[in-house]
């Protein structure tokens, strides 16, 4: 079968294998996109443009206050949100680098949120649980639901992790997935 090569990517040379594209029974359809993939960077870019909004309006509120440690603040609120919300869009559109940064931020996610619970733990443990300190039952109240969030939110971060960490994840975010190389140039074909 005489291969028409639209592209002019030229014949392949003796020594150098022929592109995927070019194997016989190559079939023309793209790599199948992950839908958790999907989900995960549409939430972290949903969440996150929700926050650059607050970001917008932390900021708004600190310039008419003219407080400038809460302008500081609010700024660099609003640029994590703003990084965060673009890497979600980079992730749903499959770069690896995005990948690797939410995989970052959600192990960063699990080690505060475990150091967190541990400090608030020992605050609670220092006053005491009996209804004869000056907070009483309500700090075991407080410590156990928030035990239970950060449960939560760490089982989540953990899931994430996982599914961005797994092999058919990783090749279809690397650069030299056939999702990345042969899915624009040889749609057509």
């Amino acid at each position: 079968m005489q291969h028409h090569d639209p592209y002019n990517y030229g014949e392949p040379h003796d020594n150098q294998p022929a592109p995927d594209w070019q194997q016989p029974g190559y079939a023309t359809s793209t790599v199948e996109r992950s839908t958790a993939v999907t989900l995960i960077g549409l939430f972290y870019l949903v969440t996150c443009g929700l926050g650059v909004l607050q970001g917008m309006l932390g900021v708004l509120g600190a310039l008419l206050s003219m407080d400038g440690f809460t302008i500081l603040f609010s700024v660099i609120g609003l640029a994590i949100n703003g990084f965060l919300a673009y890497s979600g869009y980079s992730l749903y559109k499959r770069e690896n680098w995005a990948r690797q940064t939410i995989i970052a931020v959600n192990y960063i996610n699990i080690a505060i949120s475990i150091i967190a619970t541990l400090a608030f733990g020992g605050f609670a443990i220092s006053n005491g649980f009996n209804d004869q300190s000056v907070f009483g039952g309500m700090m075991l109240v407080i410590f156990v639901v928030l035990f239970i969030a950060v449960g939560f939110t760490v089982l989540i971060s953990w899931l994430i992790i996982n599914k961005l960490e797994s092999d058919p994840v990783v090749r279809e975010c690397t650069p030299t997935s056939i999702f990345h190389q042969d899915h624009y140039p040889h749609t057509f074909e």
